[in-house]
């Protein structure tokens, strides 16, 4: 509290000695000794009359100019050059002496110096001794004025070598603050155009400060904004309706009611000023006093507003006055105290509402007379705003970049808080990933285990147990020796019979996983199983199905299928007996021929339980195929058929004989295979989607229209982005073959091959392209 006094204390010094300054560079005008005449002959600059005149208050407006003709005791000499009477109801007369010393009529104009009166009639004295008197102000039409200024101004006419008196009746509700002053007529528009250029200047600072903080509030929603802009929005309002624009284009025809509106518009800029001044402070964190405080003088300027509105006059403009300086003292202890908290808005605040309430102090003081009436004072209110505003700029700019940095650190001690979470949850996730990792893969091992115990005993364990019973009968043995081993051996069958049923059961529907797969490589595998059992009934395997030929299957499946049809084929083939395995000549598919009796004729002691017939149709029917057994002249044939259709091709950029022998090459892997062709004109994304391909071979061309930009192009379709694609590039040196290697397979290309006239290159990448599986 004692810096606080101390803080106040040193402000109050400052303003008086800004006050004392005044005084001594003549701000003040120190009272004149008597009323004399004014000599208009000489240059009039704008001369304050406040020395010639001589003033009387009628208090109950009964007086007349007879009256004050006949009393010339009622006006009493004034000692001063401004005429400030305070806020006062009461008529005011002024008489005025004028003389003219020249030989020559003399034009000069008479400046009241407010243009807030609300009648002024002047009366001049004719030669003949009578009295011509015109009236204006603002209760009356501007066209009434002598000179288009919001100042009421007087075009007098002074004969040759005379003097006379003129006498002036105000009336104004709102009380008298004239500086009358004296203009010869080629000095006046001088004077008016400063005048002019002050206020414009002002209003500008005024308009711009507004506008700026209206679209900073549109874009931040920041409150304070809003409430400045509103502040500077009314101010304008306020000295725009005090000036000639204002005033002719408003109410040309007058307006009493003028006085009353100024002071609503003077009550809200109180309002808003308060409301601005709550926004700012940071009152409800520093005491809650402070924001009841203001927040009460602000309710106490919204009823002196509804107060002027309904019930305007002296009393109005006297509760204003007396309320204004309070409340800017108010707001500037409050700014002081959220100064010493530390807040930098209230370090701008504080400078910029000390010098709105030291142009507050010398209007109040206007107002009620204590202060003189001078160029200085006319515009102390005006000069404080706007340096109040312009520092207030500051302020909220300064809010904003607090506001702004306030926000950086949150976001960075969200991001460090988030990227602690994510490290936390990333360890979660990591340890528990770990966990159902090593979970999955215990499961996996499970399975593959439970999965090789079953192909085991599907396929490796009964072959060997049908070695065994064969080559028990070979040997030698004691009768009884080779009954129990053969006995156990078909136990063991029966026995696998049964887990067979049991994991068919437990699988359920079967899901192949089809991969490109070699057939011949396939037969050949399956027939090693069975090798021995074959050798030992010297059985003869011939196997036709052609060394180039892929199926599009299921390689444990359809290994499954090949065994089950292999193994019955030897047990049913006498001893010498011959096994055929080719492929047919439609289609994709296997045919297995044996010479043995057939099925029909097949003695019971080699018939099985019939489910291996069974599960192979099962694996066809997920394959979409079928299995077809006949009866042969002498054997059976076994025929296992689907559909397979080779890999759509599409051919980008290159020729007709060019797609027909790349079809050649590729129908080696795959009969049924097709080239599509596809010209450059038609290399777009609803081209190519039309014929849906499996692989793109790119020909790139000698023009650049298929070159790397173009395959980047399509490749930005998600559609295409799966889709394998071979560049053939162009011929040249191994520094150009690698430049255009970086430049497709940048662009998207799956392999680049500069030699495109290789077939067995060609089919190798195609085959690797299409994930073809070549491990026999």
């Amino acid at each position: 509290m004692r810096s606080e006094r101390r803080f106040l204390f040193i402000h109050l010094q400052c303003w008086l000695r800004v006050a004392v300054f005044a005084a001594l560079t003549g701000c003040w005008s120190w009272p004149a000794v008597s009323a004399t005449p004014l000599e208009v002959s000489r240059t009039l600059p704008g001369v304050p009359i406040g020395s010639h005149i001589a003033v009387g208050s009628d208090v109950e407006g009964t007086w007349t100019v007879e009256t004050v003709r006949r009393e010339p005791g009622r006006l009493a000499p004034w000692a001063r050059d401004d005429l400030n009477l305070g806020i006062t109801g009461a008529t005011t007369w002024i008489r005025l002496q004028v003389s003219n010393a020249s030989a020559q009529a003399v034009d000069w104009y008479l400046n009241m110096g407010d243009g807030l009166i609300d009648e002024v009639t002047l009366f001049e004295e004719q030669p003949d001794g009578t009295l011509r008197s015109r009236t204006t102000g603002l209760s009356y039409p501007w066209a009434s004025r002598d000179v288009p200024l919001s100042q009421i101004v007087f075009a007098l006419r002074e004969p040759p070598s005379s003097a006379r008196t003129l006498y002036l009746r105000v009336v104004s509700g709102l009380g008298k603050r004239l500086l009358m002053r004296a203009y010869t007529p080629d000095l006046l528009p001088r004077a008016a155009q400063l005048q002019s250029l002050v206020v414009g200047g002002l209003m500008g600072i005024f308009f711009g400060v507004g506008v700026y903080h209206f679209v900073l509030f549109l874009l931040l929603r920041d409150a304070a904004f809003f409430w400045h802009a509103a502040v500077m929005a009314s101010v304008l309002a306020s000295r725009a309706g005090l000036h000639s624009f204002g005033l002719e284009t408003l109410w040309p025809q007058g307006f009493v009611g003028y006085g009353s509106l100024n002071l609503v518009v003077t009550s809200l800029v109180f309002v808003c000023a308060l409301m601005f001044a709550l926004q700012v402070l940071p009152l409800k964190s520093l005491s809650r006093w402070w924001f009841l405080i203001l927040s009460c003088l602000r309710w106490c300027w919204v009823g002196l507003l509804v107060w002027s509105a309904l019930w305007p006059g002296a009393a109005a403009s006297m509760a204003l006055t007396l309320l204004g300086l309070p409340t800017q003292l108010v707001v500037l202890l409050a700014a002081v105290v959220s100064w010493r908290t530390g807040s930098t808005a209230a370090r701008w605040f504080l400078p910029a509402w000390s010098v709105l309430v030291l142009g507050g102090l010398v209007w109040s003081g206007r107002n009620f007379g204590w202060v003189p009436l001078n160029d200085w004072t006319l515009v102390a209110g005006s000069i404080g705003l706007a340096l109040h505003a312009l520092l207030l700029s500051v302020a909220l700019a300064l809010r904003v970049r607090e506001a702004q940095r306030a926000g950086f650190l949150a976001q960075v001690q969200l991001a460090e808080e988030r990227r602690l979470a994510n490290e936390q949850l990333e360890h979660k996730v990591s340890e528990r990933t770990r966990e159902l990792r090593a979970a999955r893969d215990q499961a996996e091992e499970a399975s593959k285990a439970k999965d090789l115990v079953v192909r085991l005993v599907s396929h490796d364990l009964r072959t060997p147990l049908a070695s065994i019973v064969a080559a028990s009968e070979r040997l030698t043995l004691a009768p009884s020796t080779a009954t129990g081993i053969r006995q156990t051996a078909k136990g063991l069958i029966r026995l696998i019979d049964r887990l067979l049923n049991l994991d068919y059961l437990r699988r359920g529907a079967l899901t192949p996983s089809r991969a490109w797969f070699p057939a011949h490589a396939l037969v050949r595998r399956q027939w090693e199983h069975l090798e021995e059992l074959a050798n030992s009934k010297q059985i003869q395997l011939c196997n036709e199905v052609p060394p180039e030929t892929f199926w599009l299957v299921d390689p444990v499946l359809m290994g499954e299928v090949v065994a089950n049809l292999l193994s019955n084929a030897v047990k049913a083939c006498p001893q010498g007996g011959h096994i055929r395995v080719a492929c047919p000549r439609v289609g994709a598919g296997l045919v297995v021929e044996d010479d043995g009796p057939g099925f029909g004729a097949m003695p019971p002691s080699h018939q099985g339980s019939g489910l291996g017939l069974h599960h192979c149709r099962e694996i066809m029917k997920v394959h979409g195929g079928q299995l077809v057994v006949d009866q042969l002249a002498k054997g059976a044939r076994v025929t296992i058929q689907w559909e397979m259709p080779g890999p759509r091709v599409a051919l980008i950029g290159g020729q007709t004989d060019f797609a027909a022998q790349l079809e050649q090459v590729f129908k080696r892997v795959w009969p049924d295979c097709e080239v599509r062709l596809v010209n450059e004109a038609q290399c777009n994304v609803p081209g190519l989607l039309r014929e849906m391909p499996e692989l793109l071979v790119w020909q790139a061309s000698q023009d650049g229209g298929l070159g790397p930009e173009r395959l980047h192009e399509l490749r930005r379709s998600a559609t295409l982005t799966e889709i394998p694609v071979l560049v053939l590039m162009l011929p040249g040196s191994e520094a150009e073959d690698a430049q255009q290697t970086r430049a497709f397979v940048g662009a998207g290309a799956n392999a680049c091959l500069a030699d495109s006239t290789d077939p067995d290159l060609l089919l190798r990448t195609a085959v690797s392209l299409l994930e073809v599986n070549l491990d026999d």
